[in-house]
């Protein structure tokens, strides 16, 4: 005779709900990079094998002929076209309901003390926050399995997108920029000033970019800090970022947005602090499968399965990456002060 599946209803369909109403705002929108592409309209849902395109790697600059009548006129080509491959990366969140929460919170009244379902869904939400946010300033490369993030794309000695490259110029076209040009000085010691942040808007924009940039400063609080106080000193007119109404700090000079993010401190990572970013938000894709946008499994009692406990078992799963089609229109230095 087989069992009955016994499973929590009213905890797998509140907590279904509820975290399909929330998961942007306590998600997305609560990330200052993911809330800043999600407003760019840079997440996409589609599938496929892999997260590709083709790149145009070279112009045919070299290729224009200059004559006089008379003269015969040239013929040749070049290789213009590339494609890198990013591969999907794959996250899993178990959500865990032991017997104990499950009776000891049914009944209502005192017997209740908390709203179980509620709690759980907001525990999820924020380990996945932290996680993704650890990803976009983590150390992802292609063959890894974790989200790949800003210092994949736009540290200069590391493979991306299958395309090689290195601290000389190697592929310089799918290089983070760099403000010497020697793809070299991303460690070399700054101080955060308005002379620093033009220098780093002049790396980024000596390339053509293949849509209208939209730019994003994103740095920590002690470069935020510092930088804040120069402004005030220089009388530098500023305005609210946009990122401010989800509760970031941020401002605005020339149009152009500061953003602190918290989580930019030694203590999440190591010198974290130091770390300055300038990106161009159409330059990139969060890329996420439509049959695992962080889908929720629904709750399972464990009890039916071989050496199973006697406990309720749901997944928050989720399928994608963050990658870049442009690293050169974007800059990332780590020694800033």
């Amino acid at each position: 005779m087989a069992f009955p599946t016994v499973a929590n209803t009213n905890v797998e369909y509140t907590t279904k709900d509820l975290w399909k109403r929330t998961i942007a705002s306590q998600v997305i929108l609560r990330n200052p990079l993911m809330a800043a592409l999600f407003l760019a309209r840079r997440f996409s849902w589609e599938g496929g094998k892999s997260i590709t395109r083709s790149l145009a790697k070279a112009t045919a600059e070299s290729l224009v002929q200059d004559y006089t009548v008379g003269t015969p006129l040239t013929s040749q080509r070049k290789t213009y076209l590339t494609n890198a491959y990013f591969l999907w990366k794959f996250k899993q969140l178990p959500v865990v309901l032991t017997v104990e929460e499950k009776l000891y919170n049914m009944g209502g009244g005192d017997t209740a003390p908390v709203d179980f379902s509620a709690f759980l869904v907001q525990e999820a939400q924020r380990s996945m926050r932290l996680k993704l946010r650890t990803d976009a300033y983590g150390a992802g490369a292609d063959g890894g399995a974790a989200f790949q993030g800003l210092n994949s794309a736009l540290v200069h000695d590391a493979t991306y997108g299958t395309i090689s490259r290195g601290t000389t110029v190697t592929n310089s076209w799918w290089q983070g920029a760099s403000m010497d040009e020697t793809f070299a000085d991303q460690g070399d010691a700054n101080t955060v000033s308005i002379d620093l942040t033009d220098k780093m808007m002049d790396a980024v924009t000596r390339k053509e970019t293949v849509a209208p940039s939209r730019w994003l400063y994103i740095c920590g609080e002690a470069i935020y800090r510092n930088l804040k106080k120069f402004v005030r000193a220089k009388r530098i007119d500023t305005q609210t970022g946009m990122l401010a109404k989800f509760g970031f700090q941020s401002f605005t000079i020339d149009g152009v947005e500061f953003v602190k993010d918290p989580y930019l401190i030694t203590g999440q990572l190591t010198d974290a602090h130091k770390r300055f970013y300038l990106i161009d938000l159409n330059c990139w894709e969060y890329r996420i499968h439509p049959q695992r946008s962080f889908l929720w499994t629904g709750m399972t009692w464990q009890g039916n399965f071989t050496n199973g406990a006697d406990e309720d078992l749901g997944r928050i799963m989720l399928m994608g990456n963050l990658v870049c089609w442009q690293p050169n229109a974007n800059i990332y230095l780590s020694n800033v002060s």
